[in-house]
């Protein structure tokens, strides 16, 4: 793997390790999203510092390389993510749907 890609993810991750960290103290996250995501960003790290520890899981899954694996399951984690996504919008679409619905009956019954 290139010098300048592992510097950059290795940048990356350490962003994305104070973001995560500054979040849970603003409590805007809960303590087990923390302990979802610390992990996965230090795997990131120590798959781009050493990529040829995961040449156990490259060879499993029959790709070519690291950056090949990081590709595939960066693709997937991104799917994951909208659908969760999806699922929580939807959740706050019909809690605000209730919420209207709520305040609308409660002014009607007040005329």
């Amino acid at each position: 793997m290139l010098i300048w890609l592992q510097v950059v993810g290795i940048i990356f991750a350490l962003s994305m390790i104070y973001i995560t960290l500054l979040f849970y103290r603003r409590n805007e996250i809960r303590f087990t999203d923390l302990l979802v995501w610390m992990p996965i960003w230090l795997f990131f790290i120590y798959g781009v510092v050493f990529p040829r520890s995961l040449d156990f899981f490259v060879q499993t899954i029959s790709v070519k390389s690291a950056v090949e694996l990081f590709t595939i399951a960066g693709f997937m984690f991104m799917v994951g993510i909208v659908f969760y996504l999806f699922k929580i919008i939807r959740q706050l679409q019909n809690k605000m749907a209730r919420l209207v619905k709520a305040v609308a009956l409660r002014d009607v019954k007040k005329r």
